[in-house]
C-alpha cells in the first residue's frame, strides 16, 4: 500500500534518517519539534487573522478526510478539499521554536501573493489560547485551524513539527518540507505550484 505523499520529494531530510525513522534524529538533525510541553492556557485572545477559507472543491486524494475547527473564529475546514486556489499548509504549534522562526516568513509570502494563494495554517498539539497569543504578538495573518490532537501529521505519518505542503490547482501534492522552511525552501515549493 502507498504510503501518504510517497510521490512528493522530501527535502532536508538525509536518506539514512528515513531508513532509520528516528523522531530524536530527526529533531536533533532538523531542528523539528516533536513533543509539547504543556502551555499555560492564559486569557485568549483573538489574532486578527483571515477567516477560514469556504467551499467543497477538488479532493486532494493524498490528503486525509479531516475536518478541523478554525482556530480564530467559526467555522470548520475540510482539509482533503481545495479551496478554489493552490495552497500552502504549515503544520506548526506555538511551543516549536522552528515553526515560530519560520512563521513570519509564511506571512510575508502570504502578503506578496494575494489571493493566488491559500495559505493555511494548521496548530497541533497546542492550547487554543497559547497559539491565538502567538499569532496577534506576531501579525500573523493567514488563515488557522486547530488540531488539538494531532491528527493530521498522524494520518499523513508525520514526525514532530513543522512540516509544509504544497498543493497545486489541481489537487496534486507537488512538494513538500518537513522540518523549517528557508527562503529557497518556499521559493522552490512556490514555484511548483505555478507550474
Amino acid at each position: 500500500m502507498r504510503s501518504p505523499l510517497s510521490a512528493t520529494r522530501v527535502r532536508k531530510l538525509p536518506v539514512a534518517l528515513l531508513l532509520a525513522g528516528s523522531l530524536v534524529a530527526a529533531a536533533l538533525t532538523l531542528g523539528a519539534c516533536s513533543s509539547s510541553p504543556a502551555p499555560p492556557d492564559g486569557v485568549p485572545t483573538t489574532a486578527d487573522t483571515a477567516p477560514c477559507p469556504r467551499g467543497q472543491g477538488r479532493e486532494v486524494s493524498e490528503l486525509p478526510r479531516l475536518t478541523l475547527d478554525c482556530l480564530t473564529g467559526p467555522g470548520t475546514v475540510a482539509i482533503s478539499r481545495l479551496h478554489g486556489k493552490p495552497e500552502i499548509i504549515n503544520i506548526w504549534a506555538s511551543w516549536c521554536a522552528p515553526c515560530r522562526e519560520e512563521m513570519p516568513m509564511l506571512e510575508r509570502a502570504h502578503h506578496r501573493l494575494g489571493d493566488r494563494v491559500q495559505f493555511l495554517g494548521v496548530d497541533v498539539k497546542d492550547s487554543r489560547s497559547a497559539a491565538q497569543s502567538f499569532l496577534t504578538k506576531h501579525g500573523i495573518g493567514y488563515a488557522q485551524v486547530f488540531d488539538s490532537h494531532g491528527d493530521l501529521p498522524l494520518r499523513l505519518r508525520l514526525q514532530g513539527v513543522p512540516n509544509t505542503l504544497f498543493v497545486d490547482a489541481s489537487g496534486n501534492v507537488v512538494d513538500r518540507v518537513i522540518g523549517r522552511l528557508d527562503d529557497q525552501s518556499l521559493a522552490e515549493g512556490i514555484s511548483r505550484l505555478q507550474r
